[in-house]
């Protein structure tokens, strides 16, 4: 915990609100790409800012390490950094009070843009972690970048080969399904294969759409470390998730990349605005 003698020094000094930093977040979006009837959560990755400003689509293989892009803080080594506190709050353009749903925190480490239009294994070979390079606590999901193109049969996306946290190459994820009605945004979790807690790379990634692959589309392949998450309710109004009760303050790495992922209750294609703070609490 670097300068911090115990836990209690760590919360204490969050609590006198000493060494601490925050970042506004301010995101835009008019589409319904988070219908949790298709499986899916809505990123804020790509969406217009005004901060942070759109983050930009993993390059095409091996991809692109991300290091102090999205909402970033200072890099601070060797003092350490942690998420005290979480103030987020999301005003859709229908009012609805029975609206509720949850904000995940992450930090995106790699990304991946794939096409959509070869019906075959890809080679994917994707540049090492930048943190977390273990893999352990890794997730994989898939974000759409563009579109299908209108009319195109649904398809069956997956990992077909993959490092695990273990160093076990060869590793076979199961499917996912990008439907019909997806969007930009559209974010969807691959499973990992029974047993594994966390990934290290993407060697293989295959996309499946009988016979009839479309004629525009890609995504982006991404692994990423969640962090912690955080209900809301729109009554449009910020809600604060406080973590200094809580048993963990979760540590933000130098070169950190977070980003928001949203899923939300109700299903209604409306104009959403997200916007909030998070509170970091540094020693020295």
């Amino acid at each position: 915990m670097s300068g911090w003698a115990t836990y209690a020094d760590l919360v204490a000094s969050a609590r006198a609100q000493e060494g601490i930093l925050e970042t506004l977040i301010h995101k835009r979006r008019g589409t319904n790409d988070d219908d949790p009837n298709l499986n899916s959560w809505g990123s804020l990755w790509r969406l217009t800012g005004p901060y942070p400003g759109p983050g930009a689509d993993g390059a095409a293989s091996p991809g692109t390490a991300h290091v102090n892009e999205g909402i970033a803080f200072e890099d601070c080594d060797p003092v350490h950094k942690h998420l005290v506190d979480i103030a987020l709050g999301v005003q859709y353009g229908t009012f609805s009070f029975d609206t509720e749903g949850v904000f995940l925190i992450y930090d995106r480490l790699v990304s991946v843009n794939m096409p959509l239009t070869t019906e075959s294994a890809q080679t994917v070979n994707s540049v090492a972690l930048p943190r977390y390079t273990s893999g352990e606590g890794v997730q994989a999901w898939w974000e759409v970048s563009v579109d299908k193109s209108i009319g195109a049969p649904d398809l069956t996306l997956s990992l077909s080969s993959y490092t695990n946290s273990a160093g076990t190459a060869g590793r076979v994820g199961g499917t996912t399904t990008y439907g019909s009605q997806f969007n930009e945004g559209n974010t969807v979790w691959f499973p990992l294969q029974d047993g594994d807690k966390g990934i290290r790379s993407i060697e293989e990634f295959t996309c499946t759409a009988g016979g009839s692959p479309p004629a525009a589309g890609s995504v982006n392949l991404v692994l990423a470390r969640p962090i912690t998450f955080m209900r809301f309710r729109n009554f449009g109004a910020t809600q604060t998730h406080g973590l200094l009760d809580s048993l963990m303050l979760p540590r933000l790495y130098d070169g950190a990349s977070l980003g928001v992922l949203l899923r939300r209750a109700n299903t209604t294609s409306t104009t959403e605005t997200m916007r909030g703070e998070l509170h970091v609490v540094k020693d020295g």
